[in-house]
């Protein structure tokens, strides 16, 4: 039974994990894209750099996301998933979903409850 639980906990962790790297993910193609349905002056050039530069970076936190939450079952990639989660967070502080990286970092919770239980 207790196998059954932590199987159970870790699934949910993996979802967690893909639902939040696919929010994320899509966090940064919104945050890349937005800056261009606006009409840009060269003085907003810069702020234009920021922001691709943080959806660069959200997209690829989401995409380490979604691949690590093959591996959450070990207890590295769990602390690693909630590292990921709190960067997303940080960088993508700004933009439009921030449910995707919470959802990161609960699921390497998780992924660290189970296995430490």
């Amino acid at each position: 039974m207790r196998d059954q639980n932590k199987q159970s906990g870790l699934e949910l962790a993996k979802i967690l994990a893909v639902l939040g790297g696919l929010v994320t993910l899509f966090s940064g193609i919104l945050a890349i894209i937005s800056p261009f349905n606006s009409r840009a002056r060269l003085s907003d050039l810069d702020l234009i750099v920021n922001v691709a530069t943080y959806g660069f970076l959200v997209i690829a936190l989401g995409l380490i996301a979604i691949l690590g939450s093959k591996y959450v079952s070990s207890l590295a990639w769990g602390v690693s998933i909630v590292g990921i989660g709190l960067l997303a967070y940080q960088f993508g502080a700004n933009y439009l979903y921030d449910l995707g990286p919470i959802m990161i970092v609960i699921a390497g919770i998780v992924a660290v409850a189970v296995r430490l239980a």
